[in-house]
C-alpha cells in the first residue's frame, strides 16, 4: 500500500498469475501417453456416455436440480421477504410457515419401495415445473408480489 493504491494488489496478482502460467507452460513436460492410458480414457468416455444417456440417471439429476432450485432461494429469503414483499418483522413467521410445509412434505414421502420414491420424484418435478410456470405467468401479468403477502405487510 506504500507503493500503489488498492488496485495495485490486483495488478500484482494478475502479473503473478501470468508469470506462473508462462513458467508452467515452459517447464512442464509434455505428457507421453501410453496405449494403456488411451484405452483407459476410451473406457471412461464410454462409461460417461452410458451414464448420461440413462433415463433413470437423467430423471434423478433433474429431480436433484429441481430440489436445488427450490432450496437456493432460502439463502436470499430474508432480502426477498423484507425488501420485495415488505414483510419486515413478519419475516420469521413467513419463513417458519415455509419450513413447516417442507417438513410436512418430507414426512409424507413414502419410502417403502423404489417405485414409490420414483413416483414422488416425478410428482415433485412436475409440481416444481407447474409452480414455476404459474410464477412466470403471475410475474408477466404484474401480479407479484402476491396479494397474500401484500395483506400481511399491512
Amino acid at each position: 500500500m506504500l507503493l500503489t493504491q488498492w488496485r495495485g494488489i490486483f495488478i500484482v496478482l494478475m502479473l503473478y498469475g501470468v508469470l506462473a502460467l508462462v513458467w508452467s507452460a515452459l517447464r512442464m513436460p509434455k505428457p507421453c501417453r501410453s496405449p494403456n492410458e488411451v484405452a483407459r480414457d476410451t473406457r471412461r468416455a464410454r462409461r460417461l456416455r452410458q451414464t448420461v444417456t440413462n433415463r433413470q440417471t437423467l430423471g434423478y439429476a433433474l429431480a436433484a436440480a429441481a430440489y436445488k432450485a427450490r432450496c437456493s432461494p432460502s439463502c436470499s429469503s430474508q432480502q426477498i421477504f423484507t425488501e420485495v414483499f415488505k414483510l419486515g418483522h413478519y419475516f420469521p413467521l413467513a419463513f417458519a410457515a415455509i419450513a413447516i410445509g417442507v417438513a410436512v412434505a418430507g414426512f409424507s414421502i413414502p419410502v417403502s419401495s423404489a417405485g414409490s420414491a420414483m413416483r414422488v420424484f416425478r410428482t415433485a418435478l412436475v409440481g416444481f415445473v407447474v409452480v414455476a410456470g404459474l410464477m412466470l405467468v403471475a410475474a408477466k401479468a404484474q401480479m407479484l408480489p402476491l396479494p397474500l403477502f401484500m395483506a400481511l405487510r399491512r
